[in-house]
């Protein structure tokens, strides 16, 4: 497994350019929210990423821009409009200029479940600019996706992380039984074989054929931000 995950990390060299390492975006964070992209966006960059951007509210952008001065902290919408749903989704398209740069997008971090957010993510990632680089969707981004499971349908550069609680959502959306022993398996072949990485004592990894078992023991404790390193 060592050796597999090496080939997929680009070898460093004094003639990279600032970039040429991985460029990570994280759309989430809200009012209520700044630490889970936080983690997310810094982790990122802790695993060799050059650089890393948050797109987020403009009422938590103080917030995550205090916690590191690496992150590229870009607000695209206004807290006190989030319950205007079309000033925020409309807000949000901004973000889509951005999104063609990057390598890979994270999306639910701290995002929260307003209507009006929910709105601009959806929009945002039935774009083009989302659909042509690599996804991982997590937290508040599952939520949405169990709404409307077409967002990652047989996309197989996507990547969703449920934990237990999530999974469970997904599978009852999907017409899958949560309590069966490849639950995770099933839901990635409903979505079209996308991966899904289940969360739990032992975490499973699936794209509704293949599985991988992780059961290194972890920390019994399960505080805020674990999911979002991941």
């Amino acid at each position: 497994a060592q050796k597999a995950v090496q080939r997929l990390v680009p070898p460093l060299s004094f003639d990279s350019r600032k970039g040429q390492n991985g460029r990570i975006g994280v759309l989430g964070g809200s009012y209520e929210y700044t630490g889970a992209p936080y983690y997310a966006a810094q982790s990122a960059l802790q695993a060799g990423a050059d650089l890393a951007y948050v797109f987020c509210a403009d009422g938590a952008a103080p917030a995550i821009k205090s916690y590191s001065p690496e992150l590229i902290v870009l607000p695209c919408y206004k807290t006190a409009n989030m319950h205007d749903q079309q000033a925020t989704a409309t807000a949000m398209q901004e973000v889509r200029p951005w999104l063609a740069r990057l390598d890979c997008c994270v999306i639910g971090p701290g995002l929260g479940r307003d209507e009006g957010v929910l709105k601009g993510v959806s929009s945002l990632m039935s774009a083009a600019e989302v659909r042509s680089t690599c996804t991982i969707v997590d937290a508040d981004g599952l939520f949405l996706v169990a709404q409307d499971p077409k967002l990652v349908e047989g996309r197989r550069d996507c990547v969703l992380t449920p934990n237990r609680r999530e999974l469970e959502r997904l599978a009852a959306r999907l017409n899958v039984a949560a309590g069966a022993a490849d639950v995770a398996a099933q839901v990635a072949r409903k979505l079209g074989n996308v991966v899904v990485v289940a969360k739990g004592q032992r975490d499973v990894i699936t794209d509704g054929n293949d599985i991988l078992i992780c059961d290194e023991p972890g920390a019994p404790k399960r505080c805020g931000g674990l999911g979002d390193v991941l």
